[in-house]
């Protein structure tokens, strides 16, 4: 069982921008979970090259010590 937000915007046919949140719970572990968290932007350069740029974050609720 898992949870997922994802959204797409583009701004114009150059420009978009993409969200993904995530949450997957521990079906055997009650109370523990794990979030993951994505954020990118990217523009056209020319007909094929991109520039894109990634932002990540991960939560992991009972990290392995």
């Amino acid at each position: 069982m898992r949870w997922i937000l994802a959204l797409v915007y583009a701004f114009n046919d150059r420009v978009s921008m993409r969200q993904k949140l995530a949450f997957f719970p521990n079906l055997t572990r009650r109370g523990d979970y794990r979030w993951n968290f994505d954020w990118s932007a990217s523009t056209v350069l020319w007909k094929w090259p991109a520039w894109q740029f990634t932002v990540s974050d991960r939560l992991l609720r009972n990290p392995v010590a």
